[in-house]
């Protein structure tokens, strides 16, 4: 089963349910913008081009009315007047009757008002029209002439006869000229009637392609936005979906215990797919057990089923969704309680694995009335899968970073108790050895063999030291690492600081063959610190820089003040520190040789935890071959 972990406290972003994404109406898209072109093109050509049709058709029959049918009628009254002129001035030239003459002139005057009417209506009626009317006038003329002279007796009697001929003969060319009139006319009213029927036809034709275009394009933007908008519907379901995983990767990234994540997801699930139920299982070595489920129709928690050799384990080692019609199918243990509680459903098996093997599956139920699952919503499924894998394996590394973090605190929290008591239940008999071998040392008379004894007493008294003080700094670095080290403030004279550690370290340094230099700048402030802790460091320092500094070296003691603080290094001249070991030089215990058995590797630590006491910080540079300085910061008090 899986282990649960404290509650965690969630925090109002991720109490809060996802928002839905802010749906905008669908827009038209590039595929639209053609159909709805072409309606309103349609419906502009079914208001104008009908409309410039009938203008173009009444300026016709208006021209027909009021040019064509009026010049039809005047040369109707001018052949007439022609005619009567005619008849009157031969009946003046029979008779030599006046009343002949008024009457010619009568019709000769009709005559000249008609024919200039024809001429007005000629020029509007085009050049072909006004040839054959300025023809016409010629003719007249011509034939006036010869009866103006007849009328005026200017003719001799022997010529009327050949003069009345002619008359005849441009007479009746007036007649012949005033014909092609009437039938330029005729033609003028037939193409201009044929040219409306033409308009006519054009106007229904027109009408009925627009408007079975329009019908078209409307059916068209129809069907495109309905297509739109089912696409739009997909993608706003996919927008949600989207949404969705989003916000249960943030939930899933908050989570800390496998049972909150299978939780999570199997909720989803049930919201996001429309299922019936939704559980998760977890795959073990030899079942499968359910250890969340949301829904109806899904089994109790704890539920087991045989893993290997089942259809589950077929489905879940395939790693791809698969879909099932029939739930008995899920599993042995599983069916029958799945056909009870949720008969005909239908299921989807979504797997659980990540390249380190398999986690356990996801199953997905619906009711006979939701349908199978389709295409998308396995999809959707395997993301949550896939999402849930992720984040299932790294719960699982947490709690065994977690298991193995607590383990490691055990460990150490027993041996910190462990050399705390060690340490104390030695610091009795070895002061008492101390002791001991003092007062032998000083009782213990001069001769009589006695050298010998004394050396021994001596080796003594020094180990004694050297365990005392590695039970010091064993009792000092769990005081530091629990935050109980004890610092005795007071006002401290740097210059004489370092005259005191100077006279202390230098016999070591010239037992060593080495040089040691102390150098200290003037005018240094005063440190409020605890001077016995001070001398702790410098101690540490001076003696590793001793430690590791071959004979003929040097080791330099330095201060300088430096912005309200004082800085202190210890400098020498060994062999420097690979780059690789600074990071760990102040871990306790730690050491670049494990061979090495010249300390406990606590010397640093407890000078960091010294130094970080009094509000300060340690720094180290080194480079092979060259040498090592350590330094470290105190503040100074301000001035006063």
């Amino acid at each position: 089963m899986i282990p649960d972990d404290e509650p965690r406290p969630k925090t109002p972003r991720e109490d809060a349910p996802p928002s839905a994404p802010a749906r905008r109406p669908p827009v038209p898209g590039r595929n639209t913008w053609l159909p709805l072109l072409l309606v309103v093109l349609s419906l502009l050509g079914l208001v104008l081009v009908p409309a410039l049709l009938r203008r173009r058709s009444e300026m016709l029959r208006r021209e027909i009315i009021d040019v064509v049918e009026p010049a039809r009628r005047a040369e109707a009254e001018l052949d007439e007047a022609l005619a009567v002129e005619v008849s009157a001035g031969r009946g003046y030239i029979i008779n030599r009757d006046r009343a002949f003459l008024e009457r010619s002139a009568r019709a000769a005057a009709k005559a000249e008002l008609e024919l200039v009417r024809l001429e007005g209506y000629a020029r509007r009626l085009g050049p072909g029209v006004m040839e054959r009317v300025a023809d016409l006038r010629r003719h007249v003329r011509a034939w006036r002439e010869p009866g103006v002279a007849l009328t005026r007796g200017e003719v001799p009697p022997g010529r009327y006869a050949a003069l009345v001929g002619v008359q005849q003969h441009h007479y009746e060319a007036a007649l012949a000229s005033a014909a092609r009139v009437q039938a330029e006319l005729e033609r003028l009213a037939a193409d201009r009637r044929e040219r409306i029927r033409g308009y006519e036809r054009t106007e229904l034709a027109s009408s009925v392609i627009l408007t079975a275009l329009a019908l078209a394009a409307v059916g068209a933007v129809t069907a495109l936005t309905m297509r739109e908008r089912r696409l739009a519907s997909q993608v706003a379901a996919r927008v949600e979906k989207e949404a969705s995983l989003r916000a249960l990767a943030r939930t899933l990234s908050g989570a800390l215990s496998v049972r909150e994540m299978v939780e999570k997801v199997a909720e989803e699930a049930v919201r996001s797919t429309r299922a019936f139920g939704a559980y998760v299982e977890r795959a073990q070595a030899h079942e499968v057990v359910v250890v969340a489920g949301s829904g109806e129709g899904v089994p109790p928690l704890g539920t087991t089923a045989p893993y290997p050799g089942s259809l589950t384990a077929e489905i879940i080692e395939a790693r791809e969704p698969h879909p099932l019609a029939e739930v008995a199918k899920i599993g042995e243990s599983m069916a029958p309680y799945l056909e009870k509680s949720c008969e005909r459903c239908t299921g989807l098996v979504v797997p659980l694995a990540d390249d380190e093997g398999v986690l356990g599956a996801l199953i997905l139920l619906r009711s006979p009335g939701q349908g199978a699952f389709g295409d998308e919503e396995a999809a959707h499924a395997r993301a949550m899968g896939d999402l849930l894998s992720v984040a299932f394996r790294r719960a699982l590394v947490m709690e065994e970073e977690r298991r193995a973090r607590a383990e490691a605190e055990t460990a150490v929290r027993t041996r910190d108790e462990m050399l705390s008591i060690v340490s104390h239940d030695l610091r009795n008999p070895l002061h008492t050895v101390g002791m001991s071998s003092s007062f032998l040392l000083d009782v213990l008379p001069a001769g009589d063999g006695g050298e010998m004894v004394r050396k021994q007493l001596a080796i003594i008294k020094r180990s004694t030291d050297s365990m005392n003080r590695m039970i010091e700094d064993l009792l000092d670095i769990t005081r530091i690492e629990t935050g109980r080290l004890a610092v005795d403030c007071s006002a401290v004279d740097v210059p004489g600081l370092l005259d005191e550690v100077e006279s202390m370290m230098r016999p070591l340094a010239e037992r060593a063959g080495l040089r040691l230099e102390c150098r200290a700048c003037e005018r240094l402030p005063k440190l409020y610190a605890d001077r016995d802790r001070l001398v702790q460091v410098f101690s540490n320092l001076v003696g590793n820089a001793i430690k590791f500094t071959p004979e003929g070296g040097a080791v330099t003691l330095s201060a300088e003040g430096m912005r309200g603080a004082v800085c202190f290094r210890v400098a020498d001249t060994g062999a420097g520190i690979p780059a690789e070991h600074l990071p760990r030089l102040f871990d306790r215990f730690w050491q670049a040789r494990r061979t090495d058995r010249r300390g406990l590797g606590l010397g640093l630590p407890i000078v960091k935890g010294i130094v970080e006491a009094h509000g300060g910080h340690v720094e180290v540079a080194s480079t092979p071959g060259a040498g090592s300085t350590f330094s470290f910061t105190l503040p100074a008090p301000p001035a006063r």
